[in-house]
């Protein structure tokens, strides 16, 4: 998948968890005032007086119907314009924070946004880094078709061969025995080159170490996995195999 898809796709995974929890934010912000309104009116219907007691507050909670609510609201007289003149009039009020009214709205669909996008960008950021370091690591040259062999791969010409296996000296890439490319990681590369520029296809350890690494002091372990990772595609394109002569050095052998 491109990059830029996975990243549309993330971005509008988070931009869907932010409208959801904002929009259960504001609905509940307006449930909070709707059930004070309605508990007001019911709490004057029955008190039928302006005067605030210990009794009307009590009053005043029972018919609040948002239990986490409950607990933060209260009465109070707020001075008020009528035609004119000021009155005293009782009014609700809460103390809920942010914080608590965030507490009280439902943020699952949100919060499965949220989760779905880290999920996403979990397993598609790291799939992507992966493939670009396989593409910058591969040597990826089409190979020459022969239209007169039905579209049959086509071995250049200029060739050097040892066993099944060639390389051509003008496009500095190798073939395998059925004339397809063999696809190298750039170090895989410049070592099947040094063999193949040597008569007898043999490279001292210490050469191949100080023209690979040269500002490494011990690269033993470095060339041996690089060993161990080259004989099986050494193997599979051509009639060849890479021997080692007493751990001093290795050198290419046709089966």
């Amino acid at each position: 998948m491109k990059p830029h898809i996975v990243v549309i796709i993330f971005v509008n995974l988070i931009i869907a968890s932010v409208v959801t929890g904002v929009g259960s934010y504001k609905m509940t912000e307006n449930r909070i005032e709707t059930d004070m309104k309605q508990a007001l009116r019911k709490t004057l219907e029955v008190q039928q007086n302006d005067k605030i007691t210990a009794d009307t507050i009590r009053t005043y909670r029972d018919f609040i119907t948002i239990d986490a609510l409950r607990d933060k609201v209260y009465l109070s007289m707020k001075v008020v314009k009528s035609r004119g003149k000021q009155k005293l009039e009782m009014v609700g009020m809460s103390d809920c924070t942010m914080a608590a009214i965030y507490e009280m709205s439902d943020q699952r669909l949100s919060n499965l946004f949220l989760f779905m996008a880290l999920l996403w960008a979990g397993t598609s950021i790291p799939t992507m880094r992966r493939r670009k370091m396989e593409q910058a690591m591969s040597i990826c040259i089409p190979v020459h078709l022969n239209p007169q062999k039905g579209g049959l791969p086509e071995r250049p010409t200029n060739m050097k061969t040892v066993g099944g296996l060639a390389y051509s000296l003008d496009e500095h890439l190798f073939y395998d025995e059925h004339h397809r490319q063999v696809h190298l990681t750039p170090m895989q590369h410049r070592l099947m080159e040094m063999f193949f520029a040597k008569a007898n296809h043999r490279l001292e350890k210490q050469e191949i170490c100080n023209a690979l690494w040269p500002k490494k002091t011990d690269a033993n372990e470095t060339l041996y996995s690089l060993i161990r990772r080259l004989k099986p595609i050494v193997e599979q394109s051509g009639k060849l195999r890479i021997e080692s002569d007493r751990g001093r050095a290795y050198y290419l052998i046709s089966n």
